[in-house]
């Protein structure tokens, strides 16, 4: 439930930029033009080429190829769902074996280039291709790289009429059951980060004969279990949850953060200054939660590139009802009225995590302002199979130190590593 607070502090952030890139016509200067925003965005990709990177860019910069896979979902949607290919140096191979296939899925607002943002040596998707593992990356319905659609375009309202629980019912079971065919394997791994570990879950309680199909389950920062979070604005934020999500329906803007190179330059440079780069850092840690001390501020507009990327707005609205309601449970209608047509009952269900089958590894921390321990705690005793935990030890460690600090490479993926060998 990071989505309002970042999308408000972005705009804070991108109103100051344009000040100074524009001018402001009130106080007598010109008015911005596209012009003037082509002419911006221009300067930003010669200065900072890497903010416009995407996942071939940001995979080939780390001497890996990377494969783009069209999956559609039973309910029509055409996803991107890209592979890590061997480095040009690895010796060439049986296409159907290049190791064991781990599948892993992003969070909010995010998309594949989530995974490949860090140097080969600290990233997760590059340490486990380097390690032989066949690595997969999801991009979920609606964000830059699954945008497309059987017989709906991104202008129609039915378009974005989903939130997490379509990418666990429907993405989830399509990107898999690709890559078991691709590889010609009957199970894989699966790790999520944030909001990969809420479709998760709803795929494995809603159809339990898929999430058998995976071998071990990690957990990054799980976000399913929303009553206790710490984000004090995200929880005020979720009292009008439901009132937003209807009034952008009805305006018929149902689509959060659609993607913008202005935006992207505008971000770049509102960080720019001394001044404004501390406010940056602000931002990021009211957000996230408090910054680990190995964390690089210079670094905040190149990750916010690729972290703030589109969505419906039932996505968030959805985990608003989490905040609200302290359950795991469907997309509420509203009423009892639109909840018994919807599922023959006046509230929605409850997911049942009693059929999770899959065994799970969980990792949290203290200091994550997105997730609380409280509730990880919750989920994890309503698991018949967690296998091994861990709160971080190190402090502070935010939502996303896990996948961005270096340390988690000794704190988190080794651990990681020797789970999977065991499974």
């Amino acid at each position: 439930m990071r989505g309002p607070l970042s999308l408000l502090l972005l705009l804070a952030l991108v109103a100051v930029a344009a000040v100074g890139a524009f001018g402001v016509p009130w106080l007598g200067h010109d008015g911005p033009t596209m012009r003037d925003a082509q002419a911006v965005v221009h300067r930003v990709r010669e200065d900072a080429p890497q903010l416009f990177m995407g996942p071939e860019e940001l995979a080939s910069a780390q001497g890996f190829g990377l494969e783009a896979h069209t999956v559609r979902t039973e309910d029509g949607y055409l996803l991107t769902l890209h592979r890590l290919a061997p480095p040009a140096t690895a010796p060439a191979g049986d296409e159907g074996d290049r190791g064991e296939p781990v599948l892993l899925v992003h969070g909010i607002f995010c998309a594949s280039d989530l995974w490949l943002l860090t140097p080969r040596h600290h990233a997760l998707a590059f340490l486990l291709a380097d390690k032989g593992y066949d690595v997969w990356l999801a991009n979920l319905r609606g964000n830059p790289y699954s945008r497309r659609h059987e017989s709906l375009s991104t202008q129609d309202l039915a378009f974005w009429n989903f939130s997490w629980h379509e990418m666990g019912v429907y993405d989830l079971p399509a990107c898999m059951d690709l890559i078991l065919k691709a590889t010609r394997r009957e199970r894989l791994f699966y790790v999520g980060h944030s909001m990969g570990n809420t479709a998760y879950y709803a795929m494995a309680a809603a159809r339990p004969d898929v999430g058998a199909r995976v071998r071990l389950h990690v957990g990054l920062a799980p976000a399913v279990f929303m009553a206790h979070i710490p984000n004090q604005v995200a929880r005020v934020a979720a009292r009008s949850g439901d009132r937003i999500v209807r009034a952008l329906e009805s305006s018929h803007a149902p689509e959060l953060l659609p993607a913008s190179a202005a935006r992207t330059a505008l971000l770049f440079l509102s960080c720019q200054p001394h001044a404004s780069r501390a406010l940056c850092r602000r931002t990021f840690e009211m957000t996230y939660g408090p910054a680990h001390p190995a964390f690089n501020e210079s670094l905040i507009p190149f990750y916010a590139a690729h972290v703030l990327q589109s969505s419906s707005a039932r996505t968030p609205g959805h985990f608003a009802q989490l905040v609200l309601s302290g359950r795991f449970r469907q997309w509420d209608e509203g009423s009892a009225e639109g909840n018994q047509r919807r599922y023959g009952r006046p509230e929605p269900p409850d997911y049942d995590l009693g059929l999770v089958s899959a065994p799970s590894a969980i990792f949290y921390s203290d200091d994550d302002l997105a997730v609380s321990p409280t509730d990880v705690e919750h989920l994890m005793s309503l698991q018949k199979n967690v296998v091994y935990q861990l709160k971080v030890p190190d402090r502070p460690y935010n939502h996303m130190d896990f996948l961005w600090t270096p340390s988690a490479v000794q704190t988190l993926y080794d651990p990681i590593f020797k789970l999977l060998a065991q499974f």
